[in-house]
């Protein structure tokens, strides 16, 4: 099939590194003769050298006239490359880490973390404190295991025991909430067996 020359916008490709077969374009000025093939019934694909530098354009023709120029569609190489120039900066310019590009952002983040760290740990010593499962008894004095008095009221024995009388109650508490809301589920469940008996010995007095 003829295919005419299409006039083409022209824009850089730098595929210098991508290991392609190409053949070599002398410069012999700012563009050379193009070398076109056809990757489809209604594509072209131009390769030419620009200012030294390889070329491709892709080109779409509609029906059997080649003359109109159609539509263009690029290369995805053409893409990215301006993506990643975006994402590098401008020309010239070197690529800083967000390290760099946002140091007090960082470095409050840093603090924060370390922050949150010790409050957990501060929290997590706490607890561990408060909800022991079982008491020191080992580790009191000689004078206050004897009995002797720590505040005036109570006797050492007793200060340590009391320590762990709120865990105690919290049990107990959260022991009775349970066994009201069995209770409670065993009524629900024992309400809707009578409501189904009733209506089933409603139906059968009817019939």
């Amino acid at each position: 099939m003829g295919v005419k020359r299409a006039k083409t916008s022209k824009f850089v490709v730098d595929d210098s590194d991508n290991g392609s077969d190409d053949k070599e374009y002398k410069d012999e000025g700012e563009v050379q003769d193009a070398q076109e093939s056809e990757i489809s019934a209604k594509r072209r694909v131009t390769v030419r050298a620009f200012k030294g530098r390889p070329m491709v354009d892709i080109r779409e023709f509609w029906g059997e006239d080649v003359d109109k120029p159609g539509k263009k569609v690029y290369a995805a190489k053409r893409f990215l490359d301006q993506r990643e120039q975006k994402l590098l900066g401008q020309p010239g310019e070197t690529y800083m880490p967000l390290t760099q590009r946002y140091p007090g952002v960082i470095r409050a983040s840093k603090w924060g973390a370390a922050g949150a760290g010790v409050v957990g740990i501060a929290y997590w010593a706490y607890d561990k404190r408060q909800h022991r499962p079982t008491p020191a008894i080992s580790r009191i004095p000689p004078s206050i295991a004897e009995g002797a008095p720590v505040d005036g009221t109570t006797t050492g024995t007793d200060f340590y025991s009391d320590q762990y009388a709120d865990r105690e109650r919290r049990y107990r508490k959260e022991l009775a909430k349970l066994e009201l809301e069995q209770r409670e589920r065993e009524a629900l469940r024992r309400q809707r067996l009578e409501d189904e008996d009733r209506l089933m010995q409603s139906r059968l007095n009817e019939k």
